[in-house]
This record gives C-alpha cells, sequence and structure tokens, in this order.
C-alpha cells in the first residue's frame, strides 16, 4: 500500500527523519487548523450564495447581462471552491484521526522504531497517517537500496 503524499504525510516523514515524534499539541493545533479551513470554505459557500440572491432578485440599475454575470459567477464559486476545499480538508482530518492499535514495528525501519518507541513514551495514540508513513517506511527503504 502506497501513502499519499499529502502535507500530513510530509510532516510525518520530516519528524521521522529529524528523530522526533510529533507532539500531541502540534497534532491538536493541525487538527483545529483544517477544521477552522472547513469552516472558512462553509463561509465562502453561504456568503457567495447570498451574492447570488442579491444579484438575482433584487432590482438593481445596471445591465440584465451584468447582474446575470455576477450571479452566475458567484453560484459558481459558491459551489466549485468549497468542495473541493472542504473535501481536501476533511481527508487531511481523516489523516489526523486516532488509531487504536498502531502501527507494526517489523513494517518499519529503523527510524520508524525510533520514532514508534518515542510515540510510546509520549503516551498518545498513533494517527492514521502516522501508522501509513511507519509501516511504508522500511519497503520505501528497501526499494531505494535497491536501485
Amino acid at each position: 500500500m502506497a501513502t499519499e503524499n499529502t502535507a500530513i504525510h510530509q510532516l510525518v516523514n520530516e519528524s521521522i527523519n529529524n528523530g522526533t515524534a510529533l507532539s500531541a499539541q502540534e497534532i491538536r493545533d493541525l487538527k483545529e487548523k483544517n477544521n477552522k479551513a472547513v469552516k472558512l470554505y462553509k463561509l465562502v459557500f453561504w456568503i457567495a450564495i447570498a451574492i447570488f440572491n442579491v444579484f438575482l432578485w433584487v432590482p438593481m440599475p445596471i445591465a440584465a447581462g451584468l447582474k446575470m454575470g455576477v450571479a452566475g459567477l458567484s453560484l459558481a464559486c459558491a459551489f466549485i471552491l468549497p468542495i473541493y476545499g472542504i473535501r481536501k480538508h476533511n481527508k487531511y482530518l481523516s489523516y489526523l484521526e486516532e488509531t487504536s492499535p498502531g502501527p507494526k514495528k517489523s513494517r518499519a525501519s529503523d527510524a520508524g522504531r525510533a520514532y514508534i518507541e518515542s510515540v510510546r513514551q509520549e503516551g498518545r495514540a498513533f494517527v492514521k497517517a502516522e501508522v501509513d508513513v511507519l509501516e511504508t517506511s522500511r519497503e520505501a527503504t528497501r526499494g531505494a537500496d535497491a536501485c
């Protein structure tokens, strides 16, 4: 199973390479940041819908074509931007969910094993992105050695 190359996975890779585990506070901050982004995209949706309704229904002394153009543009912004943004940040939030079993040490590289120990000493649960990266880290080092 190949890991995805998201910002969350890159952060986990960097922390493994640095030899330090992500702290619980860093993970909470990432979750909070992604939750704020989802709320912002929802706000963009409602603002764009309000602009759409204003330009569609309120009589204004501007050309009808311009009104319809702005209404159409706001409707496009209401659906296109938030859909992609909310999907992306919900995906990041799913990578930040805690997993109960954690990664298997046998599937991790040497640096991954040290990372697993540091997380266990910290006393926090692993997140899905850590499990993805750690369980494929041994395969990645094997592939690099074979080249």
